[in-house]
Order: structure tokens, then sequence, then C-alpha cells
């Protein structure tokens, strides 16, 4: 799974993370927290990374998607479009800081 954030427009904060099985075969809780000084992702109730440095300050967007992976052909091959490209979700949510 990859964990992304962008600060003025430019991202470069990737974190790829090992979920350790596979998401296909279950659903699962994916959500983050937005703070002043971090932003920190979970995964089933667990923290799975946190970033501090270089984090935004201006209003951004939620996105959750499959990813065809273009921009990354060198360790993750070329998508040919052969097998579906789907993403299924239970529910989401937003939940404002106060």
């Amino acid at each position: 799974m990859q964990f992304n954030y962008y600060t003025n427009g430019v991202g470069g904060h990737e974190y790829m993370y090992d979920l350790g099985f596979d998401a296909s075969e279950d659903f699962h809780t994916y959500a983050f927290e937005w703070k002043e000084d971090s932003i920190t992702w979970y995964v089933d109730g667990k923290e799975a990374y946190k970033a501090t440095e270089n984090l935004p300050v201006t209003p951004g967007k939620i996105m959750m998607n499959a990813w065809n992976g273009i921009g990354v052909d060198s360790w993750l091959k070329a998508f040919d479009g052969t097998v579906p490209l789907t993403a299924e979700y239970e529910w989401a949510r937003f939940t404002a800081a106060e």
C-alpha cells in the first residue's frame, strides 16, 4: 500500500507499506489523522506510518482509488488492460478535527 501527501502541489512523500496480508481477500479499515505536526496512517486500527516533515498547511482532498501504476513501470510492469482494475468500498467516513 502507498501512503502519500502533497505540500504546495509537490509530492515526493510516497511511502510503500507492506500490509502483511492480501488486501483483496477481505475488507479492512484504513484511516489517517492529519494534525498540525504529523499525518498518521492506520491499518485496521494500528498505526502503520507517521510523517512529520514538510507537511501541508493548506486544505487538501481525500482520494481512494485503484491505480493502474502508470509511471512506475520499472517495478510494477506496464498495465496491459487484460485484467479488470477495480476497487470496492464497504463504507467511507470523514470526521473533521475539532
